[in-house]
């Protein structure tokens, strides 16, 4: 779909837990509030793994007052592709996801 945006949190084994579709001019950094915000909250969590797009000291505070977790960013280290660590799991949910949305 064109001019949209997809947000997904999903947990350690890709099973979904919530998804956020918007406007593809929103910024990555202000979408990251809305979909946390409909996170439900659960004890279990000890640790919040954010993408790069979403590197922001307002991203870092409100998981920390909302999660009271840590929080780790993955960034990409060079060109090209490279399997990075626990990101792999979100995008192994987006194909899924892909395949089934026509």
């Amino acid at each position: 779909m064109k001019g949209r945006k997809r947000q997904i949190v999903v947990d350690t084994v890709g099973s979904l837990i919530r998804a956020l579709v918007h406007l593809a001019n929103e910024r990555d950094k202000t979408a990251v509030r809305y979909v946390m915000q409909r996170i439900p909250v659960t004890q279990r969590w000890r640790r919040v793994v954010l993408d790069a797009g979403y590197d922001t000291p307002a991203a870092a505070a409100f998981c920390r007052r909302i999660f009271d977790v840590d929080y780790e960013i993955v960034k990409r280290t060079g060109k090209g592709f490279e399997v990075l660590p626990r990101r792999w799991v979100v995008e192994r949910t987006f194909a899924w996801l892909g395949k089934y949305r026509r």
